[in-house]
């Protein structure tokens, strides 16, 4: 609540009018300013989802092996069966989900992958999750550097959506 002092001049009421106009003619800019910035980033947040918004729908997280996760399958050809009759497409993501360093999960070549000769593989994935986006079209191999004979391996074959 404002004191109005009766005892001041028209002249002082003024002067205060103008400097309270004045420093709310600088905050006015300065919220403008901010609001402004604020709009593009939501305006530039907004192109960008709408950009992308059909490639992210389109697009499907597969969990390895599904319930069973990425384990030691209880026969060799689990993996082979489980991707049978799925769409892989590009920009799709797989999850490889095990418990810490008892699996392990690497990209592999088709040669690795047929014969699970794992010694010359780089690489330490045994952080019990592995996630692996699906960027072109191209015949995928992943193995399990542990437990590649005993089948713990997968091929996935990556098409365009």
């Amino acid at each position: 609540m404002k004191n109005m002092n009766p005892e001041r001049s028209a002249g002082d009421r003024e002067r205060t009018a103008e400097g309270a106009e004045g420093g709310g003619r600088k905050d006015d800019d300065g919220e403008r300013k901010a609001s402004s910035e604020l709009n593009f980033v939501l305006f530039t947040a907004v192109v960008v989802v709408c950009t992308h918004f059909p490639t992210m729908m389109a697009a499907t997280s597969w969990i390895v092996g599904g319930a069973y996760k990425w384990n030691l399958p209880s026969k060799p050809n689990f993996y082979e069966e489980w991707t049978k009759g799925k769409k892989f497409a590009v920009n799709d993501s797989l999850w490889f989900l095990f418990e810490d360093h008892k699996h392990t999960v690497v990209k592999a070549t088709k040669e690795v992958y047929d014969t699970c000769n794992t010694t010359n593989i780089k690489g330490d994935f045994d952080l019990s999750w592995f996630i692996n986006i699906m960027d072109k079209p191209i015949l995928r191999y992943y193995v399990c550097t542990f437990h590649c004979k005993e089948g713990h391996k997968v091929r996935i074959d990556v098409k365009e959506s």
